[in-house]
């Protein structure tokens, strides 16, 4: 089942818990399009300044290198935040260092909760890559081109990207036949 919670829905989930690193974890996922995996890789050392004014959180992969994505501020004050309190963290070590099925737990254990909370049963088919889904859907949606949505989500193929990924809204189609002035 794919889920796109909505906006109310992310402040809900992002509410749910008062630990910071579950916190993090869930706003990394939600907010910057990381995958479960990529989670337990975030340094202080991975926020970076652009050449612009704002900040790219370079995502480490799996194998070598990384992916550059946008971070806001708020976001990348957290990250180094934890960093300058754990006596036990590096610049260069995982903030959150856990297991990439721990994030995924930490994901299904607030939707539990909500779904308790709420009365909705539909929190319990929320995962984190649903998540990560609703972070690509919402960027399409503002008007972030797809191109930069795969470049910073690390999606290579558009059709996967497109078929996977790509929610259509409605709204959003009535608007653009509108600005184009076919309807």
């Amino acid at each position: 089942c794919r889920c796109w919670p909505q906006e109310k829905e992310q402040n809900q989930l992002l509410d749910c818990y008062d630990d910071y690193e579950k916190d993090i974890a869930i706003k990394l996922i939600l907010k910057r399009g990381l995958r479960s995996e990529e989670v337990p890789r975030v340094s202080a050392d991975c926020i970076q300044e652009s050449d612009a004014e704002f900040q790219i959180l370079q995502v480490p992969l799996a194998k070598r290198g990384y992916r550059e994505t946008f971070i806001p501020d708020e976001l990348a004050t957290e990250i180094k935040s934890v960093y300058k309190v754990k006596n036990d963290v590096g610049v260069n070590d995982p903030i959150i260092q856990v297991t990439p099925r721990t994030v995924q737990n930490w994901v299904y254990g607030a939707c539990e909760d909500l779904a308790e909370k709420t009365g909705n049963k539909d929190w319990l088919d929320v995962s984190a890559h649903d998540l990560r889904r609703t972070w690509a859907t919402s960027l399409i949606q503002s008007g972030v081109t797809g191109d930069v949505v795969m470049d910073w989500g690390g999606w290579t193929d558009y059709q996967t990207f497109r078929n996977h990924y790509w929610r259509r809204d409605d709204e959003q189609v009535q608007s653009n036949l509108e600005e184009a002035g076919l309807v």
